[in-house]
Parts: structure tokens; sequence; C-alpha cells
């Protein structure tokens, strides 16, 4: 007898071209201090210079393998960072001190290797940001029949100039058309662009309580949730 195996792909592979990958930081800030240093914090800008940075990036499908390290190119970091600490409550049992940290951060990318930039419909290109969806648009439910519509893009202009434009017109989301009219959503990162921590210590007789929150946000998450519910198959939208 003879056992047909399905055929697989590995996840990732070595990659024995890539090098470091190097960051240059900079960073000016003033701490200042009030009534004694009940009151106490910071305020810094910072800039960090990514050389060579390394990401996972997608082989051909005909590789059988699903993506390798490389580096890609350049990009920068940039933002502020805020931080300000209180002393609320100081008396002979007990201890009330208060924190807060805030920071932003923003990424754009410099340069791009010759060959990521050749590639069309990627999610990265110099001017961009990391961690932006590729996806079909959601367009509706059509009322007439009662499905789920996509907007269609000019599959001709984008096999010319790599660019997506929409043709107008309405298409029923299928696992076809959801694959033939992805776009890349230029404005929607994965990436938070703030974030920060709220922190309260409470001390008493030798005994501490510490309540700690954290946030971050200016950054869109894939409800992955919603696709199995609504979506045909494994096809799937951004809502915007």
């Amino acid at each position: 007898t003879m056992e047909i195996m399905s055929a697989g792909t590995s996840i990732s592979i070595g990659n024995r071209l890539i090098t470091w990958e190097t960051t240059d930081s900079y960073d000016a800030g003033i701490d200042f201090a009030l009534l004694n240093n009940r009151i106490s914090g910071s305020v810094a800008y910072y800039m960090q210079n990514v050389s060579d940075m390394l990401l996972q990036i997608s082989t051909p499908p005909s590789a059988a393998i699903g993506s390798v390290f490389g580096n890609v190119g350049d990009m920068k970091n940039w933002g502020w960072e805020f931080s300000l600490s209180s002393v609320n409550v100081d008396k002979k049992d007990f201890r009330w001190n208060t924190s807060l940290n805030f920071s932003t951060n923003q990424n754009e990318i410099l340069r791009l290797t010759p060959e990521m930039e050749r590639q069309k419909g990627s999610t990265l290109f110099v001017g961009g940001r990391l961690g932006l969806f590729k996806m079909c648009e959601y367009a509706g439910i059509d009322p007439e029949r009662g499905v789920h519509m996509i907007w269609e893009i000019d599959r001709a202009k984008y096999n010319e100039t790599g660019a997506f434009v929409r043709t107008g017109r309405k298409i029923p989301f299928t696992d076809t058309n959801s694959a033939l009219h992805e776009v890349v959503l230029k404005d929607k990162s994965s990436i938070p662009t703030f974030y920060g921590g709220f922190d309260n210590t409470f001390s008493f007789k030798g005994f501490e309580l510490g309540v700690f929150f954290t946030f971050s946000g200016g950054n869109y998450i894939y409800n992955s949730r919603e696709k199995e519910w609504t979506a045909p198959s494994n096809g799937y939208w951004m809502k915007k």
C-alpha cells in the first residue's frame, strides 16, 4: 500500500546574508522638581535612526517557505516622552505616591532595498509606516441580494503601476474577489502612536499596595472574530 501525505511549508528559515540592525539614538529633555521634590517630572524629545532594519519578509509561494528575515532598509522613529511623579500624602504611618508616564511614537521608512521597492502591493514603501494592513475594503451590503460587497480595484492599472485605484464599482465579497482586490491601507497601522501608564502606591505600617494601569492607542486592530462570523471561508475586509 502507499500512503499519500499532504505537503507542508516551513514558517521560517535562516538567512546567512543578514547583518546586525543598528540604531543611532538622540534625545534632549528637561527634568524638574517642585515643592521640595513633592512634585517632579521630565519632558524629552527623542529620535532614532535605524539602519539595515530586520523584518520578516514573504517569499514566493513556489519557494515553499513562508517567510525569512532580512535587512530591508532604513527607518526613523521619533516622539515625546513625559513623566510626572507626586507625593500626595506623607504621614508617619501612611504614604501615597502617584506616577504618570506618557509617550508618543511615529515611524517612517526612509529607504528600502531595490528588491523590496520592486514588489508591487507591498505594505512596505518609502515614506510609509510599519504595520500597515492590506485587505479588501468593505462596501456595505447589497440591498437586493443581501450579500456583502467590496470595492473593486482597477487590476490593469495595478498590474502596470502597482497603484491601488478604485473603479467605483462594488462587487460581491467572495474568496476570489477578496484576494484580487486587496489594497494597502496607508493610514491604518497596527502600531500604537501613543502609550503610557498610571501608578499609585500606598504604604501603611510596613504594608504596600500598588495599583498600575497601562494604555495605548492611535492604532487599528484587526477583528478576526468578526471575520469568522461574517466572512465566506477565509475572505476578509477592513471596515472604515
